[in-house]
């Protein structure tokens, strides 16, 4: 029969232990931020605006990097800051493009001439409304033009305005809906 002999473990020092106690809840911390704020976070729809797309109260799943390696496209569905509203995000929809022509005439939207197929649009609005969009800018409305405040009211996004590109509604998972 072996006898098998007992190994002791060095003890460990109190700041060694406080040390491995502290990263074992720093890294995850550091590394849920570091996603929230680069690569993908979510929002609250908190308006009527986006009606019937988006109903208020839903969350959004928004991925911040997507901006970051792809260029905005007419019809995404964006989270957006608003000159002079801090860090409020707003939800819309990209209209208009960098260097477009953007007119609107009852309601209808016209890019270049050529009129939108607008699906999703079920609450328009009945003003006029003509803009050059420059190299930078981009033209957000709400699909429920009716009551949204968007580009038509506070002009033109520039692309570090365009926080986020939205994936899809998460929740309530009744209204479960992707958009990428």
């Amino acid at each position: 029969m072996v006898k098998q002999q007992k190994t002791e473990r060095p003890k460990k020092s109190v700041q060694r232990e406080i040390l491995e106690w502290v990263l074992t809840f720093a890294i995850p911390i550091v590394a849920v931020l570091l996603l929230h704020n680069y690569v993908f976070t979510f929002a609250t729809v908190s308006e009527t605006s986006m009606l019937e797309t988006l109903q208020d109260g839903q969350w959004l799943a928004v991925s911040v990097l997507h901006y970051r390696i792809a260029e905005p496209q007419r019809g995404d569905i964006v989270t957006c800051h608003y000159p002079g509203q801090g860090e409020k995000l707003f939800v819309k929809r990209v209209v208009g493009l960098p260097g477009e022509t953007l007119q609107i005439e009852s309601g209808r939207v016209y890019i270049d001439g050529q009129a939108l197929d607008e699906t999703y649009v079920v609450y328009p609005s009945e003003e006029s409304l003509s803009i050059q969009l420059e190299e930078d800018q981009y033209f957000v409305m709400g699909d429920n033009r009716a009551v949204s405040l968007d580009s038509r009211s506070i002009g033109p996004l520039s692309r570090d305005q365009l926080h986020g590109y939205v994936l899809g509604a998460v929740f309530p998972f009744d209204r479960f809906r992707w958009f990428a």
